[in-house]
């Protein structure tokens, strides 16, 4: 049986464009191999890694309608950026900084988008030493080039230019490679957090007693209630996954 009749194989998957006048047909990539595709570089079919649609005298292959994906709870997703990709990202005050497109670790997401599928925001994990990780919104994301000329940057030099070096590296490696890097979007990284900061609050709560016991002494010290902090192309995807 021809795996394309199971919907679950254009799970993730990319339409790229051949660039060849003539041809101009569309081949559908898996998410590892969209992500090295340069928007700003042609694409032809040759380019392509599945040796059935690699040659411009292929014909298109057939693929199904959006209603028959939506029968099997899938929905079509209107990204230019495929999870794994290397991009940049610009945050107010910051110059544009390298990140990885990978799932938040706390729903498990790397997207989200409106009603009519076009994106809205995506998860990036920041690179360079440390990484960070925010949400950021489609608008400030770029893909990051093979030949990237460094932003003026004011402060954390150092920082900025290991983020530069990793992203450099990464550019050559696959998706399952780039994800593995991204450490804070980890699930297992969330619930250690999740254990420190409770051994953390209870360490606390030991100093802050035993201060005040201490302080008792001298009449000179009172405990009030602390205020609580705040904790710190298109492609388809599973129903169970929709906003």
């Amino acid at each position: 049986m021809d795996s394309r009749t199971d919907h679950n194989f254009y799970l993730g998957r990319v339409w790229v464009q051949c660039e060849n006048s003539s041809c101009l047909k569309w081949r559908l990539l898996r998410h590892d191999a969209a992500a090295h595709v340069d928007p700003n570089a042609p694409w032809y079919c040759s380019m392509n890694a599945d040796p059935q649609f690699n040659k411009c005298s292929v014909s298109e292959e057939d693929f199904p309608g959006e209603s028959e994906f939506r029968k099997q709870g899938l929905k079509y997703i209107y990204s230019k950026f495929p999870l794994g990709s290397v991009i940049l990202a610009k945050m107010q005050s910051w110059p544009r900084w390298p990140g990885i497109l990978c799932p938040d670790p706390v729903n498990g997401q790397y997207v989200t988008y409106d009603l009519d599928g076009n994106v809205e925001s995506h998860h990036v994990e920041f690179l360079g030493k440390p990484h960070s990780r925010q949400w950021v919104l489609i608008k400030y994301i770029g893909l990051y080039p093979s030949l990237f000329k460094a932003d003026a940057c004011k402060r954390k030099k150092g920082w900025y230019r290991s983020a530069l070096d990793e992203a450099n590296k990464l550019l050559s490696c696959s998706v399952q490679q780039r994800l593995e890097s991204c450490y804070l979007s980890k699930t297992d990284t969330v619930k250690n957090e999740k254990s420190k900061t409770k051994m953390d609050t209870i360490l606390c709560r030991k100093v802050i007693k035993a201060k005040a016991e201490v302080c008792e002494k001298k009449n000179s010290y009172k405990i009030g209630r602390q205020k609580k902090l705040p904790t710190a192309a298109w492609s388809l995807l599973k129903k169970g996954q929709w906003k």
